[in-house]
Parts: structure tokens; C-alpha cells; sequence
């Protein structure tokens, strides 16, 4: 037996079947900008294990001084598709070659944010991965 769709969602509306227009999307999309501008003042931004890079393009699109921080033998695409979709998107965000399986160090002192999202349980030592962020 087929599922049966009882009401039409249409263009402008949630899956909750409530309008949403385009000023409330755009201040929720301002809200955003801001809370994301707020965490990370004072920048550059981090993005460890990056995959294609997209949040670092996108952080960058927004003003945000970001660099792409991973290990081309263990990334996918050995940050080809970063490097492809930097030059894609017009964007100078530097991408660093760092083997976080090692004792490293990150191009800078200090971040005001690092993205590092499901890389620690692909380390070898993710406690010093921890430790040198």
C-alpha cells in the first residue's frame, strides 16, 4: 500500500505545511550570518579535515579569513576537489598539508575557531590531535 500525501507542500512553505516567506528566510539567513560572524571574531578560522572544503568556501564567501587544514594521502581526493573548487568559487582560502598523525604544528598560534568534525576517530593519537588545537 502507497503512502498518501493528504495536503500539498508547496514553494514558501516548511515540511511542517506552515508559510514561511522570503523576509522571515532572510532574517533567519541575517540571524545566522551574525551568530557565525560572532564566533568567529578576530578569525582565521580553521577547518581540519576538510573533505571538499565547502564550509571553509562558505565561512570565507562570508567575509571570514579560513584555511583549509588535512593530509592529501588520507584525504579522498588528496584536496584535489579543494583545490578545484577554490579556483571554481574565485577564492584564496590556503590549504595547508599537515599530517595530524604526527607531532605537528598548525600554521597559526591562535584560531578563533577550528572545525574539526569526525576526524578524531581516524587518528592514530587524537589526544595529542586535541592537545596541539
Amino acid at each position: 500500500m502507497g503512502l498518501r500525501v493528504r495536503r500539498r507542500i508547496g514553494a514558501g512553505t516548511g515540511l511542517d505545511g506552515q508559510s514561511r516567506s522570503p523576509m522571515r528566510l532572510r532574517a533567519a539567513n541575517d540571524e545566522t550570518e551574525t551568530l557565525i560572524k560572532v564566533l568567529t571574531a578576530g578569525g582565521p578560522v580553521a577547518d581540519v579535515g576538510a573533505a571538499y572544503g565547502d564550509m571553509a568556501y562558505f565561512l570565507n564567501s562570508l567575509g571570514i579569513p579560513t584555511e583549509i587544514i588535512d593530509n592529501p594521502p588520507t584525504n579522498f581526493n588528496s584536496l584535489e576537489g579543494d583545490a578545484l573548487l577554490g579556483r571554481l568559487l574565485h577564492s584564496e582560502v590556503p590549504i595547508h598539508s599537515v599530517d595530524l598523525d604526527s607531532q605537528f604544528t598548525l600554521p597559526h598560534a591562535n584560531y578563533s575557531l577550528i572545525l574539526f568534525l569526525g576526524i578524531l576517530y581516524h587518528l592514530e593519537n587524537p589526544y595529542y590531535a586535541l592537545k596541539a588545537m
